[in-house]
């Protein structure tokens, strides 16, 4: 390179840099949640030159993301697989992270128990199959649907003249209450006409060393304000006003990453103060639809006692109890089970305590693995719809909301509020990467203006 080009580079190059400096003083974005969408939200705007503070109001970042090492290994207790791996933006920040992935989960690898025999694997299959018709039916029937009804009142229609027997009507059960472990609530509260969703391909995977490995690499290089709960959310003459319990910022806009729930509360209840106060339309949708919840009992035993398969079901677990558990054993290396719960029933099992939940737990694996099986060594249980930073675990379409509330939660107000988080997301609600491609589309959002 000659001296004129090089000089050239030189000056292209601070003119770059001055350029970039101007456009961050001009434009400053307070970005509320260290969640995967605000995270995410806040690692592109940063990227694209504008001056970003994360405000979070935890002590740690993640939100509903938790990797908790209490029982010596790092065990998921809120966010738990890429859901989907193909094509998932989560497996490419795995990649970018250097992240370890865990071979896909095997939904067909279960041990099933029934009054404490297991449920021969043929008969399984035979069952299974006619299971999957049945939602077959039942899609087929909410076609014809002029007003939204539940899933459980769309299978009782189905089921009218059926005569099931005792064990077909436990095994329906046990089925139905897995479906509510993907919605984080039971038939009786989902919406029949917006019961589908989108996904990607690939298999479901863990993350052995935890998801919080994938907030922390998004993390990187970014102001995070840990610590402070956001109280109130003011408009103000060309920007935004954000007041936290310790402290106000001020900032050109802002992006709200806060749950579902968080937003369903009031501000005597924990939730935040808009001012002036959000459009009746975003508050309708605010309303309308649902926080669910799923909650895990985590336990770690002085050593494996159970079935080498990924799940065990347990058809005396369904109807609010504890129907399946997750054998994490292959790939901790540690003795851990965590046992699943939803909808009413997980909700109904937070007021109790962790010695109740304990006892609880052991009854029903007593009842699948027999009286004589080893006390867990430690124990440690989520109650996510008693979070005051979460309100529950994620969100789902109840009878009388629709669709299009997820569209209306994600759009700006005044063009200084942003709006981003699972629940703003309708293709994929209720998920890691829905929430991570919603603060990405915020970020574009916000670039596209300046």
């Amino acid at each position: 390179m000659n001296r004129r080009r090089f000089l050239f580079a030189v000056f292209a190059a601070l003119l770059h840099r001055r350029s970039a400096a101007e456009g961050t003083r001009a434009e400053r974005v307070v970005v509320i949640g260290a969640g995967a969408a605000g995270l995410g939200a806040a690692a592109e705007l940063q990227r694209a030159g504008y001056s970003v503070l994360v405000i979070e109001a935890r002590d740690r970042l993640g939100g509903r993301i938790f990797t908790d090492r209490s029982l010596g290994a790092p065990v998921d207790l809120g966010a738990t697989w890429i859901q989907g791996r193909r094509g998932n933006p989560i497996s490419e920040l795995a990649a970018r992270f250097g992240v370890e992935v865990a071979p896909a989960t095997d939904y067909d690898d279960v041990a099933l128990f029934d009054r404490g025999r297991p449920v021969d694997l043929e008969i399984l299959a035979r069952y299974e199959s006619e299971l999957q018709e049945l939602l077959a039916e039942l899609e087929r029937y909410s076609r014809g649907l002029e007003e939204d009804v539940s899933i459980a009142s769309g299978l009782a229609e189905l089921l009218r003249d059926e005569e099931l027997t005792p064990f077909e009507e436990r095994l329906l059960a046990w089925f139905l209450e897995t479906l509510a472990l993907d919605a984080a609530a039971s038939a009786d509260e989902r919406s029949l006409l917006y019961a589908d969703d989108e996904g990607f391909g690939g298999g479901d995977h863990l993350f052995p060393g935890g998801y919080e490995q994938i907030v922390h690499g998004l993390a990187r290089g970014l102001e995070v304000r840990r610590g402070e709960r956001v109280r109130r959310i003011a408009l103000r003459q060309g920007g935004v006003r954000v007041e936290t319990d310790r402290a106000s910022h001020d900032a050109d806009r802002a992006v709200v990453t806060l749950p579902l729930g968080v937003l369903k509360a009031s501000p005597g209840e924990g939730g935040v103060s808009f001012d002036p106060p959000l459009p009746e339309w975003k508050r309708r949708a605010i309303s309308r639809l649902a926080m669910g919840t799923l909650d895990k009992v985590a336990l770690r035993f002085p050593e494996v006692f159970w079935p080498a398969h990924d799940l065990l079901g347990n058809l005396d677990g369904a109807g609010g109890g504890l129907p399946v558990f997750l054998n994490l054993a292959p790939h901790l290396g540690a003795p851990i089970l965590v046992a699943f719960s939803a909808g009413p029933g997980a909700r109904r099992r937070e007021e109790r305590s962790d010695e109740a939940i304990a006892g609880e737990t052991m009854e029903v694996l007593r009842t699948m693995a027999g009286e004589a099986i080893p006390a867990p060594e430690r124990l440690v249980a989520t109650r996510w719809h008693r979070d005051p930073f979460a309100g529950g675990s994620y969100s789902f379409v109840p009878v009388g909301a629709r669709g299009e509330d997820y569209e209306a939660l994600a759009e700006p107000v005044a063009g200084r509020l942003f709006f981003a988080g699972e629940a703003t997301n309708r293709s994929y609600p209720a998920t890691v990467h829905g929430a991570y491609l919603s603060g990405l589309r915020e970020a574009k959002r916000i670039a596209a203006l300046t």
